[in-house]
């Protein structure tokens, strides 16, 4: 078996652990690419001593010798606490929606009110542990010389995602249950070395992504908006009239309904619907739209007390390219300049609605039948979703030079284009009914944002490295209205030891243990779509939208990580 197929075919052994990410870094980007590089919190970006190099710039592959192969593996354990700072829900019923800057439970129902109206299930606890207890995160790096000059390699690693898991009944359940973003970056470099003191390097990436939401959704907000669907449609309440809008409906035919309407509704929405019908007239679907409706809009169709869910699952793929540069200063020192492009993975896949457990309230259960049923046929049937899950651009310059016979400094800075970043949005596609759905958007609206790195390396002896960093990321947020529970990122300080041992001239392990700590950060998002249209906008199209409305208010905090990792390097 050659050389060139042993690291080939060992390439797809780490793309289960390279698709776990963790939410927590420049946004949405991964804090642990290679464990090599953790020791120093990531500032080895021209050191270019084994074949993780690779991802920090492909020139660097022309300074190592022979075949290497990289395999690291880490487990991030993070935490976080959550404290509901005046989270309060959009207001059905005919109340005006919370556009307010501030909380005000007595206008407003805060979702920690103890009576809320109208009800709404019960909140539990705020939520302890959102993350996945341990996160693996795995990688895999292969190099080898071409000829004299030139050199091959493909890296197989996750370069952002995330994962949250929230409890269903917590305080900002309407604005996200669970997320989780998956990503695996292929990427087949080669670099050219020219002379002792320049080489440059390039490659291009295929991405596959997966992404998974669930949010609970308020079936207060379901209420106003099926009465003109039900009547559109021809089901539900005109079954029940048995009988078209073109023809005339005899006034005994409609008592029944009328009289088990007026059950559950205000004596004077009666006397509005009998003269609707009285005489044997024909009533027209105007007449519908500007009576019933209205009438019956501040009336629940739903148990408030009863709960319903969305989720969207979607899968897809992105490419991107990278290039580098590295600059031999003097026999101890040197300089990287290295660029990675923006990457939009598209997704697909699909919107599915849970009304399993969503119970209609006596007058749903006389207008509509089997309310599930009607919601799932034609108000919120599963479609079809499409996301863009966009890798923002960066560019990285690193130094290296050794102090002296012991001691190596190095230096990284990182600028990343995370503005590009407005927004994410999931489309709802391929819609048949009348009533149709709008996008699910989680605004954004980042800012560009920057890491810088410090580390240093301690020759030991000659088989022993003993490495020791720190690290400054900028969060990509660009204040409290733009921290969505989904990604309530701060900005980040990491503290990194670890070493390097070399079992023999052909093989050494690296071990490397990192502290992150993320500052408090405040929340202040406000979700402007509320039910059907976002607010102020009462047109159709380009105004529907698809969410609950509100404005989660909460504080974060006690937010850290710890980092543990191993890898194992082969020269063959």
């Amino acid at each position: 078996m050659s050389t060139h197929y042993r690291v080939l075919s060992g390439l797809f052994l780490p793309l289960a652990l390279g698709a776990s990410s963790f939410v927590w870094s420049a946004g949405a980007e991964v804090p642990v690419i290679a464990i090599s590089s953790q020791g120093t919190s990531n500032a080895n970006s021209a050191e270019a001593n084994d074949a993780s190099v690779l991802f920090y710039n492909p020139a660097g592959m022309a300074r190592l010798r022979g075949t290497n192969v990289s395999q690291p593996f880490a487990l991030i354990a993070a935490s976080t606490k959550v404290e509901n700072k005046g989270t309060t829900r959009a207001q059905d019923m005919g109340q005006a929606p919370d556009t307010g800057p501030t909380a005000d439970c007595s206008k407003y129902d805060c979702m920690s009110a103890a009576n809320p109206k109208p009800a709404m299930p019960a909140v539990g606890p705020q939520p302890g542990g959102i993350f996945p207890a341990v996160l693996p995160v795995g990688a895999l790096f292969a190099t080898t010389p071409y000829n004299d000059s030139i050199s091959l390699g493909i890296g197989v690693f996750s370069p952002g995602g995330g994962n949250l898991n929230y409890k269903s009944d917590w305080f900002g359940r309407y604005f996200i249950d669970s997320v989780a973003i998956e990503t695996i970056n292929i990427n087949p470099s080669m670099s050219i070395r020219f002379d002792d003191k320049h080489s440059i390097g390039f490659g291009v990436s295929a991405i596959l992504g997966h992404a998974k939401f669930k949010k609970p959704i308020d079936v207060n907000k379901i209420a106003p908006y099926l009465f003109k669907s039900i009547i559109n449609n021809n089901k539900g309440l005109i079954e029940k009239l048995n009988g078209d809008l073109g023809s005339p409906l005899p006034v005994d035919e409609l008592a029944p309904l009328l009289e088990g309407i007026a059950q559950f509704v205000p004596a004077g929405v009666k006397d509005l619907l009998i003269p609707l019908f009285a005489g044997g007239g024909v009533p027209t679907l105007g007449q519908f739209n500007d009576v019933l409706i209205p009438a019956l809009n501040n009336v629940s169709l739903t148990d408030p007390t009863s709960t319903s869910s969305a989720t969207v699952e979607v899968y897809g793929l992105g490419y991107g390219w990278n290039l580098g540069y590295m600059y031999q200063m003097s026999d101890k020192s040197r300089l990287s300049v290295s660029y990675r492009s923006a990457s939009d993975v598209r997704m697909n896949g699909e919107l599915d609605w849970d009304f399993s457990d969503l119970r209609a309230s006596e007058l749903g259960n006389v207008v509509t039948g089997d309310l599930p049923a009607f919601l799932s046929e034609y108000y919120r049937p599963d479609v079809d979703a499409r996301l863009v899950f966009t890798i923002p651009s960066k560019l990285n310059i690193g130094f290296f030079t050794e102090l002296n016979d012991r001691l190596d400094m190095m230096m990284s800075y990182t600028f990343n284009k995370s503005s590009v970043v407005e927004s994410l949005s999931v489309e709802l596609i391929n819609q048949t009914t009348d009533t149709k759905q709008g996008p699910v958007v989680l605004a954004q609206n980042w800012r560009d944002s920057f890491t810088a790195a410090v580390g240093f390396n301690y020759h030991w002896n000659d088989k022993l490295t003993l490495r020791t960093g720190l690290q400054f990321d900028q969060t990509p947020i660009s204040g409290p209205t733009g921290r969505h529970p989904g990604l309530a990122d701060n900005d980040r300080w990491m503290t990194s030891v670890g070493l390097g041992y070399e079992v023999d001239k052909n093989t050494s392990i690296d071990f490397a243990y990192s502290y992150m700590y993320i500052m408090p950060g405040i929340s202040n998002y406000h979700e402007r779509c509320t039910g059907t249209y976002y607010e102020g906008s009462a047109a159709q199209g380009a105004s529907e939208c698809t969410a609950d409305g509100g404005t989660f208010r909460g504080r974060f905090y006690d937010s850290h990580a710890h980092i543990l990792g191993l890898q194992f390097n082969k020269k063959l």
